[in-house]
């Protein structure tokens, strides 16, 4: 299982759009994927159409480590779509102060190792806190979603530099992905700017503002089912094909397949519905 951390320490980057998409994508692509929202907000949580459970993140931080077991076990919820799994956040994560082994112990309990989960993806909550510190040093691979100002690009560079000089982190495991970009003379400058701050690990990917994000969450959807051919979608199996190593035409053609078996299962239950009401 490898380990993706997404983190920022500003909010409104799409870190959580990133991670819930990213998810999706590699599940319908036949990868198991967990995800664990490590934020008090709980978005990802809701995006993959889940309600806060009642064992969640906050449980396995705190949990004994005689009871860590049946605690991550009562934790692990399935999403909408097959192939996902989730360790919910809640509220209650706002003031969370996680043992630093904390996630470490957590993804190495006997149930995630028997779920043989080819991913797992931790969202994090904006500020750069105990818990997030806790996801750095359990994740093999980070990435920086990085909104198209200036500020947000003034903060890229703390966040680079503490990953590298804090933790350790060899720079080939960070990416940095341009995340939100308009066609307007600033964020093409921005995007420049940090290609030339960071040449060996800003992504070619650079992913487009879309409301269709925002659409398919409100309607607990994918936006790899409901929204094919929007730019969102076509971008994020770029993104796929950058970060995991996938060829574009053969991740394409599995993933029309999916949305074809998608659309018939849908037609058989408009069909038997229909049968019903009749």
């Amino acid at each position: 299982m490898k380990t993706l951390c997404v983190l920022n320490k500003k909010g409104g980057v799409g870190k959580t759009t990133v991670a819930s998409n990213l998810a999706q994508g590699l599940s319908l692509l036949g990868k198991k994927v967990l995800v664990i929202d490590n934020d008090e907000q709980h978005n990802l949580t809701n995006s993959i159409g889940l309600s806060i459970p009642e064992v969640t993140l906050a449980d396995c931080f705190t949990a004994h480590p005689s009871n860590i077991e049946l605690t991550v076990k009562a934790a692990i919820r399935e999403a909408f779509l097959e192939g996902i799994h989730c360790i919910s956040g809640t509220k209650m994560l706002e003031n969370a102060t996680p043992r630093k082994t904390a996630f470490q112990e957590i993804l190495s309990t006997e149930i995630i190792q028997q779920q043989a989960y080819d991913f797992c993806i931790i969202d994090n909550s904006p500020a750069v806190s105990q818990k997030t510190k806790a996801a750095i040093v359990a994740s093999d691979f980070f990435l920086i979603p990085v909104q198209l100002k200036q500020f947000a690009i003034a903060g890229l560079k703390e966040v680079f530099e503490s990953l590298v000089s804090e933790y350790g982190i060899e720079p080939k495991r960070i990416f940095i992905l341009p995340n939100l970009y308009k066609e307007t003379l600033k964020r093409k400058t921005a995007v420049m700017a940090i290609q030339n701050m960071y040449p060996e690990n800003t992504l070619k990917t650079i992913l487009p503002e879309d409301e269709a994000f925002d659409s398919m969450v409100v309607e607990e959807k994918s936006i790899f089912l409901s929204k094919t051919k929007c730019k969102g979608a076509l971008y994020f199996q770029k993104l796929m094909a950058e970060l995991f190593g996938y060829e574009e035409e053969e991740m394409f053609e599995l993933l029309s397949k999916k949305v074809h078996e998608y659309k018939t299962m849908l037609a058989k239950e408009n069909l038997k519905r229909a049968a019903l009401i009749s």
